[in-house]
């Protein structure tokens, strides 16, 4: 009597199988043989995943392509040293922040850019990046910070993208000086369009308030 191994399993089987395991044993049985590793390389067997990526020598991992579906990402440096309210020690410089956001754009899946200590949420501006690149990475996160990061234009956009139901953000975290130049009706559209809305500025105008009121009422 012939003996049948794993090996001679359907693909669609063993795709099947690969698709229940846990990260720990997904990680081990890419490493098996080479035909599991190819059968491994699906994106959808790896969205779980949380990639780091600490430096521009880390930006060969969003070219991956089973990372291609990832949700998660830990984005920069631990910056954490500061002089004249800039960060002195960071080592990330314009190209290669505008070079992460052209990489993003190629994530469809991404949700989320994970708020830890590091110098993406820190960075204090980002207003060297082209609107539409950045509004297109922004309105696709479930969470978003819109701080003095973020120039006029690149504010407007992305609640514009907000209150038109054009994006995804659920939490909104409004900071800076920028939001007093967005006129109150924008304001009050995109605010009372989330989820949840943390105001931590003291630059939200009389008028952006009243619009706000009168938009959730």
């Amino acid at each position: 009597m012939s003996q049948t191994s794993i090996l001679d399993l359907p693909v669609e089987m063993m795709s099947r199988i690969f698709h229940l395991l846990p990260p720990h044993d997904m990680k081990s049985v890419v490493m098996v043989c080479k035909s599991w590793s190819e059968l491994g390389e699906d994106p959808k067997m790896w969205t779980w995943s949380l990639v780091a990526v600490n430096s521009r020598e880390n930006f060969h991992k969003l070219k991956i392509r089973r990372l291609q579906l990832v949700r998660e990402l830990d984005i920069g440096d631990k910056c954490s040293l500061y002089a004249m309210g800039q960060i002195v020690d960071c080592k990330w410089t314009q190209h290669d922040w505008i070079e992460l956001f052209e990489l993003l754009i190629g994530l469809p899946a991404l949700t989320k850019i994970r708020w830890s200590m590091s110098c993406f949420w820190d960075q204090l501006y980002f207003s060297f990046i082209e609107p539409s690149l950045l509004v297109n990475v922004f309105e696709r996160l479930e969470e978003v910070c819109l701080g003095r990061k973020l120039s006029g234009e690149q504010s407007e956009q992305l609640l514009s993208a907000i209150a038109e139901n054009r994006s995804c953000v659920k939490k909104l975290i409004v900071s800076g000086y920028c939001i007093s130049k967005i006129t109150p009706e924008l304001f009050a559209s995109a605010v009372s369009n989330v989820e949840e809305v943390v105001l931590s500025t003291y630059n939200i105008t009389d008028e952006q308030f009243e619009a706000l009121f009168i938009a959730l009422t």
